[in-house]
Parts: C-alpha cells; sequence; structure tokens
C-alpha cells in the first residue's frame, strides 16, 4: 500500500514514515501540538487511547502473589516466602496497599 493515510486517532507517524505508532505508556497524541503529551499523575493512558483517563482507587484484583523458591529443612519440610507485586501496567492510585511479604509459606 503506499497511498498516503493519516493516523487513526491515538496513532501518529514521523514524516515520511511508512507506518503509525502509538504514544508511549501515560500518553496521548495531540494533534494540536503533534505531539505526544504526558497524562498528568492521576490519570493514565494505554498505547492508542486518544484521551487519559482517571486511575481508580487500587483493588486487590490489582495485585498478584509471587512465589519465592522452595527451602528445604533437616524435618523434611519445606517453605518459601510470598510476596505481593502491582499488575503491569498499574493503572491505579491510592485505595488498597500492598499486603506485606509472608516468610514460611508452604
Amino acid at each position: 500500500d503506499v497511498d498516503c493515510k493519516q493516523c487513526p486517532e491515538g496513532f501518529s507517524s514521523q514524516k515520511g514514515a511508512h507506518r503509525c505508532s502509538s504514544c508511549q505508556l501515560n500518553s496521548v497524541y495531540d494533534r494540536n501540538q503533534s505531539k505526544c503529551v504526558r497524562c498528568s499523575r492521576n490519570q493514565y493512558a494505554l498505547p492508542g487511547f486518544t484521551e487519559c483517563k482517571e486511575r481508580a482507587p487500587c483493588k486487590t484484583s490489582d495485585w498478584a502473589a509471587r512465589y519465592g523458591e522452595c527451602t528445604h529443612t533437616a524435618n523434611a519440610s519445606s517453605s518459601r516466602t510470598k510476596r505481593y507485586e502491582w499488575l503491569e501496567p498499574k493503572i491505579c492510585e491510592g485505595g488498597k496497599q500492598l499486603p506485606p511479604e509472608e516468610a514460611s509459606v508452604p
């Protein structure tokens, strides 16, 4: 396809480019400024978004548990650590906090 076309909303291209691309995470394309602009701190945007969205309060569904390696003891029991990480990209703010790391999890 060699026809020149305008990029769809949320995408832009450099002069002479043959492909449209989206702005980075937490940025949207501003046609008036002809560039990607960052969202404010309390907002987010995923690549391809046409506008910034307000961050919702964090909930328990915004993180995942991660487990460390099992360690074995002399009495044949084993344990590991359990820690929590935000799901990426993190689009929430405030609300629930990550639980503390747990030691000696079976």
